[in-house]
């Protein structure tokens, strides 16, 4: 069987919960004890399933232009119409299982009301589907193994955009007063076009154009000068506008 944790620090455990039919919005940045700025969707007693895989879009996967918004897409608030959505804004929308998908079930009712549920995929074998979910209206049960679905209960699966991810700068980051040439490794950087750069102060400056002086999938040759001592942090943005995690480097 095909199972790991994908929620990471950020998420502290897998939730369960019911999805339903939204007609009036009231966005909510927590959830059953999950924090997500700027989530558009209720949290509706405890749990709603588009509250959910929106954070797990956003926070989880890295994507800064989730599509789902209520303002931008009222139909967003129902779960059945969230594989259309994403088909029109340029995510992959197939029959085929990924870990951390958004898989969507497309008939459900609740109560006697079609709204379709949508869950991320966290793994699976020959006869279940294990998914972190919300369900609408009921609170957001802590459990200690994902929820367990009949594999054919979900029939699309929205699988998230290339996200980069940042593991260690070279060299050793030093204070300077003008721009020195530093590497950064990870994974799939070549997609990389910005660079968001936090200064120990709390302010922000982004490197793009020939600032990124070479990036393949492993590499990312950049120019920067480092002219503060503290605890700075380094965050990829890609061409689709997915970012990674934020990596602090200190800098003596």
């Amino acid at each position: 069987m095909h199972r790991k944790s994908l929620i990471g620090a950020m998420v502290l455990a897998p939730i369960i919960a019911f999805a339903g039919s939204q007609t009036q919005v009231h966005a909510v940045e927590r959830c059953a004890g999950i924090y997500s700025p700027g989530n558009p969707y209720d949290c509706y007693n405890g749990g709603n399933c588009v509250w959910w895989t929106w954070h797990w879009l956003r926070w989880g996967k890295g994507d800064r232009s989730v599509p789902f918004r209520y303002s931008a897409h009222p139909q967003g608030s129902n779960a059945h119409l969230w594989d259309d959505i994403a088909q029109t804004n340029d995510y992959i929308v197939d029959g085929n299982l990924e870990m951390g998908a958004i898989a969507v079930n497309e008939t459900s009712t609740v109560p006697g009301t079609l709204t379709g549920h949508v869950a991320v995929v966290v793994g699976w074998n020959d006869t279940y589907l294990y998914v972190d979910e919300m369900h609408w209206g009921r609170y957001g049960l802590w459990q200690r193994m994902p929820y367990r679905r009949s594999k054919n209960y979900f029939t699309k699966f929205i699988h998230p955009k290339t996200q980069p991810k940042l593991f260690n700068i070279t060299p050793q980051p030093f204070y300077a007063s003008s721009d020195m040439s530093y590497l950064l490794r990870g994974e799939n950087l070549d997609r990389v076009t910005q660079l968001e750069i936090t200064f120990p102060s709390g302010g922000k400056g982004y490197l793009s154009g020939r600032q990124i002086q070479y990036k393949d999938f492993w590499n990312l040759q950049m120019m920067l000068t480092l002219g503060g001592r503290g605890r700075w942090t380094v965050n990829a943005i890609t061409d689709q506008n997915v970012e990674s995690y934020p990596m602090p480097f200190d800098v003596q």
